[in-house]
């Protein structure tokens, strides 16, 4: 759930950054970077 949370928060910041596309691609990098780091945390720790 923190995950989708993560994207919906990033979303919010997608269309402030809609106007360019560099911004677009980075909310989405952003955000699976971030999932992927959540992942990998839970996976350790879980």
């Amino acid at each position: 759930m923190r995950t989708l949370s993560c994207c919906q928060w990033r979303l919010r910041g997608l269309f402030a950054l809609y106007k360019s596309r560099w911004g677009l691609i980075n909310s989405f990098v952003s955000c699976a970077y971030i999932k992927n780091k959540e992942a990998k945390f839970e996976n350790f720790y879980g």
